[in-house]
């Protein structure tokens, strides 16, 4: 028999689930008006979808304070946790995927004012893929069926729908250059198209976050996942075109390669024919504005190739991450034809291209390969070769206890090495390793040490093996609310809270009244698989072959840790000495219950009496491109280590 509180929450989780089920309901209703729409040329019914979008917005918004006022209420755990989290994330694809349905009715209505025809068979069949498509992402979700959602997603992973976009993108084109479609009319039905392929992206998007809510796998960061690569120039006619190309040459199922331009020229044809001559068919490929693209965000990577294209890019947080690679355009060359082809260069230029581009795939380092692509693409057409590189980005992400750390790092790097960009991001050490596998990051952060099994997965993947760097040092913290009076407490203790088979669940049970906390209750906040924190406690408190309880609040970033300690009195958890605030007390540690205690303290880590105590780790591919080795040269100098040191961890040398 459930509790009221269970009662409570069950009904809580029933309205969320009934808000989703009624925005996807509302969501597929406006795709099937957009398509009826287009079908059957309907302009009425293109401006109901138009006026509905609203609706769905402000279920979206609904459906965000519903899930922010559960998280508050109810203090999650396991799959309540997950139930929340994955909603948040379904609630924004649905909310895009409305935003498509606009977005194609607005285009519609375009191409209905010049006379032009919207429908095409093979775009009324793409619809009749996304949207039954998105139909079994919602039925999957609303019945909670793993099986459902995971066979949907490997359907749209055939590709059939990216095929189908390819061909109609030609046959537009087709019809445009025999006169048959109006120039501005083809831009418009162009984006439906790509409106049709994002539903079905973003379908696939919800199928995996009823995964990770039904089962906990999580395919998020699946080290297959594709890497879309955006390339950018002040036209769509030459350099993005030529980059496309080679990079599709790679026959890489794991890079997706787009381009787009501020203005948009036909293709051009000696580009055409040059690349012809090396054996690279680009006649296939379309222009298109960069306005086509509804959501940047969806890219990895957009390579910007001239000053004029890199002003048109609108301002995007983290995500993407942003080249900047100056490039003369090859299609501006004068002259007669045999002057023009005078100033090619040899074939060898593309033989060093292939070899080149062979060995950095095997890396993996996508971005440096997307470089190598735009600056050989250059000198393919002509005999400059004259690239500028603006920003050299060194890809950083992983370990959230060293997040602080790194962006300090960074902030300080940038006025040593103003050339030098540095993205810093967080996710877990276990996202940092999946990235490197991956190979979407030149350096992993660790709080822990990669296991022989990720560094085998690294050199199966990229024929690399991940180099190694110990850059500091780190004291676990456990921390609770400032109030609670416990001032001391064991490994033993410790394992007993948050093992499996423990017995300490009340502040009693460790000789303490702790007033402020009603039940006396314990509650257990710690981290997500994923985190290098979470597996190091587990090792070096727990033990190798011993679980965590279940039932504990796990959050994804040190610093959540720390927040939710500071605001809960009943609180217990553990992060990095460095997000130690005022609001929270970091108890001492003693290794056997009756032993002497020992804060987190410098010293305490070298002299060895703290007794969670641990590296942390960087980790390359390999020997560090110089760009690399310099800024990890630099980690290890006096300013580097000083950093160290003054975000609240124990600098290598000093150990």
């Amino acid at each position: 028999m459930q509790s009221h509180l269970e009662e409570n929450m069950q009904q809580d989780i029933d309205l969320i689930r009934s808000n989703v089920i009624e925005m996807g309901k509302l969501v597929e209703q406006a795709l099937e008006t957009c398509l009826s729409a287009i079908e059957h040329n309907d302009r009425q019914s293109a401006y109901v979808v138009i006026l509905r979008d609203r609706h769905i917005d402000e279920l979206e918004e609904a459906l965000e304070s519903l899930c922010q006022r559960f998280l508050i209420k109810h203090l999650p755990v396991a799959t309540q946790m997950r139930f929340v989290y994955s909603v948040i994330k379904i609630n924004t694809e649905l909310e895009r995927v409305g935003d498509y349905a606009k977005a194609m009715a607005r285009r519609f209505l375009t191409v209905s004012d010049l006379g032009a025809q919207a429908s095409h068979p093979k775009l009324i069949n793409i619809a009749n893929l996304a949207i039954p498509f998105l139909r079994n992402a919602m039925h999957a979700f609303s019945e909670s069926d793993a099986e459902l959602a995971k066979a949907a997603r490997e359907r749209e992973k055939e590709r059939v729908i990216d095929s189908l976009r390819h061909e109609i993108h030609s046959d537009l084109i087709q019809l445009h250059s025999n006169g048959e479609l109006p120039s501005e009319a083809l831009v418009p039905l162009v984006t439906i198209v790509s409106c049709l392929e994002r539903v079905a992206n973003q379908a696939s998007n919800i199928c995996e976050e009823v995964l990770y809510m039904c089962t906990g796998e999580d395919l998020r960061h699946d080290y297959q996942q594709v890497l879309r690569v955006l390339f950018v120039a002040e036209h769509d006619a030459c350099r993005g075109q030529m980059a496309v190309g080679i990079g599709n040459a790679l026959e890489s199922h794991r890079i997706r390669f787009s381009s787009a331009g501020a203005a948009s020229q036909p293709l051009d044809s000696r580009t055409v024919q040059f690349m012809e001559e090396k054996g690279i068919d680009i006649s296939g490929q379309t222009s298109k504005y960069l306005s086509q693209i509804l959501d940047l965000k969806d890219y990895a990577i957009i390579v910007s190739l001239s000053e004029k294209a890199e002003k048109a890019i609108p301002s995007l947080p983290s995500r993407p991450v942003r080249i900047s690679w100056e490039v003369p355009d090859p299609s501006k060359l004068e002259g007669t034809e045999a002057e023009v082809q005078a100033n090619h260069t040899s074939e060898n230029w593309f033989k060093q291209f292939s070899v080149m581009t062979l060995r950095k795939s095997r890396k993996l380092m996508f971005n440096k390969v997307l470089c190598a692509i735009v600056a050989v693409a250059f000198c393919l057409f002509s005999n400059g070769c004259t690239k500028k590189a603006e920003k050299v980005v060194i890809q950083n992400a992983g370990s959230d206890t060293m997040v602080n750390l790194a962006q300090a790092w960074a902030e300080a790097y940038a006025t040593v090495e103003p050339n030098v960009s540095l993205e810093v991001s967080g996710g877990g050490s276990g996202t940092g390793i999946a990235a490197l596998v991956s190979g979407t990051v030149d350096i992993a952060n660790c709080s822990r040490q990669m296991t022989p099994a990720e560094s085998e997965r690294v050199v199966e993947s990229t024929g690399e093996a991940p180099k190694e760097f110990i850059v500091g040092y780190d004291a676990l913290a456990v921390y609770i609310h400032k109030d609670n009076p416990l001032a001391e407490i064991s490994l033993e203790q410790l394992a007993s809270i948050y093992g499996e088979g423990g017995d300490i669940t009340e502040w009693s049970q460790l000789g303490i009244d702790n007033s402020e906390c009603s039940n006396d209750e314990i509650i257990r906040v710690s981290r997500q698989s994923n985190s290098g924190t979470f597996v190091y406690f587990r090792s070096a408190v727990l033990g190798k072959n011993r679980d965590y309880k279940l039932g504990s609040r796990d959050l994804h970033g040190s610093k959540d840790v720390v927040e939710l300690v500071a605001h809960t009195p009943c609180a217990i958890g553990y992060s990095g000495m460095g997000y130690a605030t005022e609001e929270v007390k970091m108890l001492k540690i003693a290794k056997v219950t009756g032993d002497a205690a020992y804060g987190p303290t410098a010293q305490g880590v070298l002299d060895g009496t703290y007794p969670i105590a641990r590296p942390l780790y960087m980790y390359s591919l390999g020997t560090p491109e110089p760009q690399e080795q310099t800024y990890l040269d630099w980690i290890f100098s006096p300013t580097g280590q000083g950093i160290v040191e003054k975000t609240g961890y124990v600098p290598v040398g000093q150990k």
